[in-house]
């Protein structure tokens, strides 16, 4: 279970903690002849109903199968202390506290010297990565720098080392990426799978005696609802593994929702159930919740579940089907990211054009865009240039024909389904992840995105096309 098995009865009291123990809870409590899981679930329903579906604790146990003793209690104006000593007065077990949990388990010394190991052992296996991709003049890429969190684990009894993709994706061969244990020891990398539908990878890697492997959880169900989860990752650099704890929201075909504190850096670290110390999924994004007024409305409803201004999400990996998996080539990975890279240049390009309301043989104030796509550049210069000499020389003929052989080849090359950049962006990729978001791809520009936006700003060209006349 960790460090907070550490924490045993005896120490409680001396110790501060997020929960307040002497507060009183209920103002009296009665259970009968029941047993303790029984007990338990009665305790939670009635603070859970008085609190209109929110709580302030929550009481759980460790191994609700075998924890049948009888309990019986009557008490008046109940804190958490006194609750929690009546209740297990006279029974094998003892309790932990994780956050807002308050964790039943027994009270064999054995059972704690063990999970005392496994807590050492979760840390060891935690890896920092971090990314210095090579300069490319391709990508415009100047030697910068990433890091973020993966965890060692197996998975079908091989080894891997696991991460998100996005935490990889800026580097353009296996050398740019550099992982280290907690300990310092150098996890060599060797061959890459990527995961289609989501926000995966995986590394097979040379074996050495000194790592340690998470254990996968195969069974994720809804019943983990509102159980106690933590992080353990390396938040905003620094390359210090930090542990949180938090509580599992929900569950979705590959992503899961968590209530807990993560940063940049934590992209790729292992949520982990505090019950078994089995991976539930890994750090992957956090979204803003929109401060609209419908949203502002909602919320104030009973039984909102999203309290906070941010929804942090993680990937499943037990979800994964066999067929998702596709071997990384680094040669494939880097041509994918080099066509993405030149569109969504393209992309800004076009946009500064049409967001000018382009006026002709003028120059527009946003050149640092356009002049990111060199032959939209040239071909903006040389309309410019030629619309003034024809001005200058008063040949009103020649400057319109220049405006309309220029707006027309615009609009020609972004044609949708016909234009030349449409065409060259067709090209068939080998990887899900540069083509939508729905393959976990959590940045702007993929093609589903660059095309809806190509086609939106062919529709503003044309409406000025119309507008100066250019048929």
């Amino acid at each position: 279970m960790k460090f907070k098995y550490l924490l045993l009865l005896p120490l409680l009291s001396s110790l501060a903690f997020s929960l307040n123990m002497q507060k009183q809870y209920f103002e009296s409590l009665q259970l009968e002849n029941l047993s303790l899981v029984e007990a338990v679930d009665r305790i939670n329903t009635i603070h859970s109903s008085q609190n209109r579906g929110k709580y302030e604790f929550k009481i759980l146990l460790d191994d609700p199968v075998n924890m049948n003793d009888q309990v019986s209690l009557t008490l008046n104006n109940v804190s958490l202390d006194l609750l929690m000593n009546t209740l297990l007065s006279g029974t094998k077990y003892n309790y932990i506290i994780s956050s807002n949990f308050l964790i039943i388990q027994n009270g064999n010394d054995q059972f704690v010297k063990e999970n005392m190991s496994l807590d050492l052992n979760t840390r060891d296996s935690v890896c920092l990565i971090e990314v210095t991709p090579n300069v490319d003049a391709e990508l415009g890429i100047s030697g910068y720098g990433s890091s973020g969190s993966g965890f060692l684990c197996e998975i079908n009894g091989i080894k891997f080392l696991v991460t998100n993709i996005h935490v990889i994706a800026d580097a353009n061969s296996i050398s740019d990426i550099a992982v280290m244990t907690r300990d310092n020891i150098k996890v060599k990398l060797t061959k890459g799978f990527i995961a289609q539908d989501r926000d995966l990878c995986i590394f097979r890697h040379e074996e050495d005696s000194r790592f340690k492997y998470l254990k996968i959880s195969k069974d994720i169900s809804d019943s983990q609802k509102n159980d106690p989860i933590y992080l353990l990752g390396y938040p905003l650099g620094g390359g210090v593994l930090i542990k949180t704890d938090g509580v599992l929201n929900g569950l979705g075909a590959s992503l899961i929702d968590i209530n807990c504190s993560a940063f940049p850096g934590n992209s790729g670290g292992p949520v982990i159930d505090s019950i078994s110390d089995e991976v539930i999924g890994l750090v992957t994004k956090l979204d803003r919740i929109n401060n609209d007024t419908f949203t502002q409305l909602a919320r104030e409803k009973l039984g909102n579940p999203f309290n906070d201004d941010l929804r942090i999400f993680a990937t499943r990996i037990d979800t994964v089907s066999s067929e998702s998996w596709v071997p990384l080539d680094w040669y494939d990975w880097k041509d994918h990211k080099v066509i993405m890279y030149k569109h969504t240049k393209a992309l800004l390009a076009f946009n500064s054009l049409v967001s000018s309301n382009y006026k002709p043989g003028t120059l527009i104030s946003n050149e640092d865009d356009l002049v990111r796509d060199p032959d939209l550049w040239r071909a903006y210069k040389k309309c410019a240039n030629d619309y003034d000499v024809a001005i200058t020389k008063k040949d009103y003929t020649r400057a319109n024909a220049v405006l309309k052989s220029f707006m027309v080849s615009i609009e020609i090359s972004f044609r949708p389904n016909s234009g030349i950049r449409w065409k060259q962006l067709q090209k068939p990729l080998r990887y899900e992840w540069y083509l939508s978001s729905k393959s976990g791809n959590i940045d702007f520009w993929v093609r589903d995105n660059i095309q809806k936006y190509y086609r939106e700003l062919h529709n503003e060209w044309k409406l000025m096309m119309e507008r100066w006349e250019v048929n």
